[in-house]
C-alpha cells in the first residue's frame, strides 16, 4: 500500500508540473511568406520587399538595399519573419523551415557573437541583450521579459552572427537578421589580457584651461595634457568635456608620436553622450590591425581609424587590444580639423 500510496503521490505532482513546464514554453511571433515569390518594388514611392499584396520590409528611397534584401531572403531560404516586443520590435530574425539560416553572403555586414555569452542585463537603467562589453539589442527601462526572450531564442536557434542590411537599423527601415556558420572554429578559451599602458593619471575637477606660454593648454598642476594653441574657447571645452566623464587618465599607444591616446574613468572607458558630440561608431568586434598602403591602421572593413605608420605593426595590435580590453564603441574627435584631440567612449 505505501508503494502505491507513493506512486500515486508522483504521478499527481507530475499532472501539476508538467502544465506548468508548458506554460514555460518558448512563444514566438513570426509571420510566415514564401521566399519564391518576394521581389523589391516600388510601392507609393518606397522601396518595399513584397510578397504579394503583403510587405515585409521598407527601405524607402533606396532601392539598392530593398534588392540587396531580397537577395539574401533568396539566399537562405527565408520564410519566416519573427519579432521580440513589438510594436517596437528591438529584435528581428529570420527562419529557414523553422531552423536557423546558415552559411554567408560575399560582402555581408555582419557582427560575430558568442551565443554562450549573450545575456540580459540592465544598463544604465535600459535593459539590454549584451556579448560581454558589447550590447546588442535595447529594450528599454521595462524590457526585461522581451530582453530574456531574445537571450532564449538566440540560444535555441544557435545563432553566431548578427547581420544587417541597412544601417543604423529601426524596425521598417532596414533588416536585421541571424544567421550561424557552420565553419566557426570552436571556441578558444585564452587567459585574460594584461595590458601595459602608459598612462598620466589626474585629478579632473582640478584640471583647467590655461595660457601657457601664449599657448591655451589643458592642465593639471603643472603638467599639460592638452595643447589648443590660440584656441581659448576649445581649451574651456576640453575641460568640460574631461569633467563631463570623469576622465582621470589620459593613455597612450606608441609615444613619443602616439598613433592612438584613450582616456579612461578609473579602470574602465567612459560611458554616456554629451550635446553635439562628433563621434563616428564602430563594433570593436570588428576592428583589425592591417597594413594598407605599407602603413599599419586599425580598420573595420574598409574604414580606418588609427594609423601607426609602416613599422606600427606592434601598436597597432596594441591598439585593437586596448579597443576591445576596454569596449570602446564610439571615436570621438573635438575640433576636428583644428586639434588633434581625440577619445573614445561607450
Amino acid at each position: 500500500m505505501k508503494l502505491k500510496s507513493v506512486v500515486l503521490v508522483a504521478l499527481v505532482a507530475a499532472m501539476v508540473v508538467l502544465p506548468a513546464l508548458a506554460a514555460l514554453a518558448l512563444t514566438e511571433d513570426t509571420v510566415p511568406f514564401d521566399w519564391h515569390t518576394v521581389s523589391a518594388q516600388q510601392v507609393d514611392g518606397s522601396w518595399k520587399v513584397v510578397d504579394g499584396d503583403h510587405w515585409i520590409l521598407d527601405f524607402g528611397t533606396n532601392s539598392t538595399n530593398a534588392k540587396k534584401a531580397v537577395a539574401v531572403i533568396k539566399r537562405y531560404h527565408l520564410d519566416s519573419h519573427g519579432f521580440v516586443g513589438r510594436p517596437e520590435a528591438p529584435m528581428e530574425y529570420y527562419l529557414a523551415g523553422g531552423k536557423c539560416p546558415v552559411g554567408a553572403m560575399t560582402g555581408e555586414d555582419a557582427i560575430a557573437i558568442s551565443p554562450d555569452k549573450i545575456e540580459a542585463k540592465q544598463i544604465q537603467g535600459s535593459w539590454k541583450v549584451v556579448d560581454g562589453n558589447n550590447w546588442l539589442l535595447d529594450f528599454g527601462a521595462n524590457g526585461e521579459a522581451n530582453a530574456n526572450t531574445a537571450v532564449e531564442i538566440i540560444h535555441k536557434y544557435g545563432f553566431t552572427h548578427q547581420c544587417f542590411v541597412g544601417r543604423p537599423f529601426k524596425l521598417g527601415h532596414g533588416m536585421m537578421y541571424w544567421r550561424k556558420d557552420t565553419n566557426r572554429p570552436p571556441t578558444v578559451v585564452r587567459p585574460p589580457v594584461r595590458l601595459k599602458e602608459d598612462i598620466i593619471p589626474f585629478d579632473p575637477m582640478k584640471c583647467e584651461a590655461k595660457n601657457v606660454n601664449k599657448s591655451w593648454k589643458v592642465v593639471y598642476g603643472n603638467v599639460w595634457l592638452l595643447d589648443f594653441g590660440k584656441n581659448k574657447a576649445a581649451a574651456h571645452k576640453a575641460v568640460s568635456i574631461i569633467q563631463f566623464y570623469k576622465m582621470d587618465a589620459q593613455c597612450f599607444v606608441g609615444r613619443p608620436n602616439p598613433g592612438m591616446t584613450y582616456y579612461k574613468v578609473g579602470a574602465a572607458s567612459p560611458e554616456g553622450a554629451m550635446d553635439g558630440e562628433d563621434a563616428i561608431d564602430f563594433d570593436p568586434a570588428r576592428i583589425e590591425a592591417k597594413q594598407v598602403n605599407g602603413t599599419w591602421k586599425v580598420v573595420q572593413g574598409d574604414m580606418w581609424m588609427l594609423d601607426f605608420g609602416a613599422a606600427g605593426e606592434a601598436n597597432a595590435q596594441k591598439a585593437v587590444t586596448v579597443i576591445q580590453h576596454y569596449g570602446f564603441t564610439k571615436q570621438c574627435f573635438f575640433a576636428r580639423g583644428n586639434s588633434n584631440w581625440m577619445y573614445f567612449r561607450k
